[in-house]
């Protein structure tokens, strides 16, 4: 939410910009919306075993973002470079 704010700020982005913002924020909701509303028929393709792979997956993913994030706080924290 907050990010939306600092992006719809009249003072520094130009209507133009703002407008782009707002427009891309309907398509990510959009899509979204589109997901939950498919997300039966999403399951029964998949299956137990799809969900299950593509949740580990995604955990993963989530996971290796995370460690990223904290070695790079780590490395300001201490002033190291590399």
């Amino acid at each position: 939410m907050l990010t939306v704010v600092m992006l719809t700020d009249n003072d520094t982005r130009t209507i133009a910009e703002q407008v782009q913002t707002t427009l891309l924020l309907a398509l990510c909701l959009s899509v979204y919306f589109v997901s939950f509303f498919l997300s039966g028929f999403i399951k029964k393709v998949l299956g137990e075993t799809g969900i299950a792979t593509v949740s580990r997956i995604f955990g993963l993913i989530l996971t290796s973002i995370a460690v990223t994030g904290i070695i790079a706080a780590i490395k300001i924290s201490f002033g190291l470079n590399g």
